[in-house]
């Protein structure tokens, strides 16, 4: 393979990876916001001592908005 089709299959196999970096990235960055803003921590809070009772209410709840 010439050299020059060498490094034009190169560059399209690693931009996927790249894209999916900025991709995952995003994401991060959008949950790190959502997790600061105001309330975040009360609700943190909650849910971290919440009984095992009142979890299987909650994921009830989140289950049945999904149907």
């Amino acid at each position: 393979m010439p050299k020059a089709r060498k490094g034009r299959a190169l560059s399209t196999a690693t931009k996927a990876p790249e894209s999916q970096i900025n991709s995952l990235s995003a994401e991060f960055d959008e949950l790190l916001a959502r997790m600061q803003r105001p309330g975040a921590r009360k609700a943190m809070n909650k849910a971290f001592r919440a009984s095992p009772a009142d979890l299987g209410k909650a994921a009830v709840a989140a289950a049945r908005k999904r149907s």
